[in-house]
C-alpha cells in the first residue's frame, strides 16, 4: 500500500509524531484516487521536518505522479 510506504519515511515514536501520522493516514483513507485532498497547512519550528511530512503526504496521496 502506497500510504504505508510513504509514511514509513517518518521515523520516530514520540506522541506528537504518532498523532500526526495517524491523522494523515485517516485523511488519506477518506479520499479515493479520484478525489482531491483538502489543503493541508503544516506549521512548526525550523528543522522539525515540515518538508518531510509534506513530501510523505504527496507521495502517499492520489495526485502522486
Amino acid at each position: 500500500m502506497r500510504t504505508v510506504a510513504s509514511l514509513d519515511q517518518l521515523i520516530g515514536d514520540s506522541p506528537g509524531l504518532v498523532a500526526v501520522r495517524t491523522q494523515v493516514e485517516q485523511l488519506l483513507r477518506r479520499h479515493s484516487a479520484t478525489r482531491r485532498l483538502p489543503p493541508i497547512l503544516i506549521l512548526g519550528e525550523t528543522g522539525t521536518g515540515k518538508g518531510l511530512l509534506a513530501r510523505a503526504i504527496h507521495e502517499a496521496g492520489p495526485r502522486k505522479a
